[in-house]
C-alpha cells in the first residue's frame, strides 16, 4: 500500500513536468488595466523628485519720467508774433533748451510788439505735489482803449523736456484806465489753500460794459478764478456764482488772501460796493464777503455790510450775521429794523426797483 501512494505521486509528478513542456499558458483575451498617466507622473516624481520651478518675478510698473532739463543759462531767443499771444511753445522750447526763470521773464519782457502796457509773472512752485517745482508763467498786454490780450501756463517735465498747458485765457477781459492798477489783473498767488500740501493758483480779471477800460464811470465786477490739480488736470475750485463761471466776484473792488479764523489755511476776502454807483441806491453798500475751504470745497463764511440806510438792510445786516455765527450781532441787526426810527423805508427809486 505504502509503495502504491509514492507510485501515484511519481505519476503525478511526471504529469505535471509534461504538461510545461508543451508550451506557455495562454493570456487572457480581457487587456491589462493601464496606469493612468497622472499616476506614472506621480511615480516617476517619486522616484526622481526634480527642482522648483523658481516663482515668476512680479511684473514692475513703468515710473513715468518727470525728469527736467538742467536749467542752465541757455536757450534761444524769443522771436515775437504780432498776429497772436499765445506763446505757450516758444516758452516750453526756451526752457527745455536750458533756459532759466530769470532769463525766460527777461525773454518775454522784451515782447512788446502788441503795444501797451505789459505784465509779466515766472515763479516755480509745485502744483502737481510730486514734489517737483512746476513753472508758471503769465504774459500779458493791455494795449490803450482795447480788451486784454494774453495767458497764463503752468509747465511740468516728461522725458527731460517741457510741457506746457494753457490754465487761463485773458483775451477779452478789460483792464483799467489807471495803468498802475493792471498790475492786480493776472496771476495774483499759488498757495495752498486746501490744506492738502499743494499749492492752488489764484487769478483775477475784470469785466466793463463793452469790454472798455474801467474808471470810466460804469463800474466793473472782478472775477477770482483758483484752479488746482485732482491728479489728473487743472481743475476750478470756485462755486459757480453766476451761471457756467466757475468763479465769485465782486463789484468794484478787490481781494486778498488772509486768515482770518486762524486755522492755518488763508481765505479769499472780497471787499466792493455796489453794481452801479450812485447815492441814494439801495445796493451802494460797502461789501465783505469771506470764502474759505471746508474740507470739501470753497464756501461763503460770512459776509459784513456797511451802516444801513433802510429798515431792508438792517434786515440783511442779521441775515449776514447769522452767515457768520455771530448770533448777538444778528438780534442787533433785526431789532434795528424794528425799533430805530432812523432808517428809513425803501419805497422803490426813480428806476422803479425795489428790495
Amino acid at each position: 500500500m505504502k509503495d502504491s501512494r509514492v507510485l501515484f505521486g511519481l505519476l503525478a509528478v511526471g504529469f505535471g513536468v509534461m504538461l510545461l513542456s508543451c508550451g506557455t499558458i495562454t493570456q487572457s483575451a480581457e487587456p491589462a488595466a493601464a496606469v493612468p498617466t497622472g499616476t506614472q507622473d506621480l511615480i516617476a516624481t517619486s522616484a526622481s523628485p526634480s527642482p522648483p520651478s523658481p516663482t515668476p518675478e512680479p511684473l514692475s510698473a513703468e515710473v513715468p519720467d518727470h525728469s527736467c532739463p538742467p536749467m542752465t543759462g541757455g536757450g534761444s531767443a524769443i522771436q515775437p508774433h504780432p498776429e497772436q499771444a499765445n506763446y505757450s511753445a516758444e516758452i516750453a522750447e526756451y526752457l527745455s533748451e536750458g533756459g532759466s526763470l530769470e532769463g525766460l521773464t527777461e525773454e518775454l519782457e522784451l515782447l512788446d510788439d502788441l503795444g501797451g502796457q505789459q505784465k509779466v509773472s515766472v515763479i516755480g512752485v509745485d502744483v502737481t505735489g510730486d514734489g517737483q517745482a512746476e513753472v508758471v508763467a503769465e504774459s500779458l498786454w493791455f494795449p490803450p482803449g482795447e480788451p486784454v490780450q494774453g495767458y497764463a501756463y503752468v509747465l511740468t517735465c516728461e522725458g527731460g523736456r517741457y510741457v506746457v498747458q494753457i490754465v487761463e485765457d485773458f483775451e477779452f477781459t478789460a483792464s483799467f484806465a489807471d495803468a498802475s492798477k493792471n498790475q492786480s489783473l493776472g496771476f495774483r498767488a499759488a498757495e495752498d489753500l486746501t490744506g492738502d500740501g499743494v499749492a492752488e493758483i489764484l487769478f483775477s480779471f475784470i469785466e466793463t460794459p463793452e469790454m472798455l477800460p474801467a474808471d470810466g464811470g460804469g463800474g466793473y465786477a472782478r472775477f477770482f478764478k483758483l484752479v488746482g490739480w485732482d491728479g489728473a488736470g487743472y481743475v476750478e475750485l470756485l462755486p459757480e456764482q453766476f451761471p457756467g463761471r466757475p468763479s465769485i466776484a465782486v463789484f468794484n473792488g478787490d481781494g486778498e488772501l488772509a486768515d482770518r479764523d486762524g486755522d492755518g489755511l488763508k481765505e479769499l476776502i472780497l471787499r466792493g460796493g455796489a453794481p452801479t454807483p450812485g447815492l441814494g441806491h439801495p445796493l451802494t453798500l460797502t461789501k465783505t464777503a469771506t470764502w474759505g475751504w471746508d474740507g470739501s470745497r470753497f464756501a461763503l463764511r460770512c459776509v459784513s455790510l456797511g451802516a444801513p440806510t433802510y429798515r431792508f438792510q438792517a434786515v440783511e445786516d442779521g441775515d449776514a450775521a447769522m452767515l457768520c455765527q455771530d448770533l448777538d450781532a444778528a438780534i442787533e441787526s433785526y431789532q434795528r429794523a424794528i425799533f430805530d426810527e432812523s432808517l428809513l423805508a425803501w419805497e422803490g427809486d426813480v428806476s422803479g426797483l425795489t428790495p
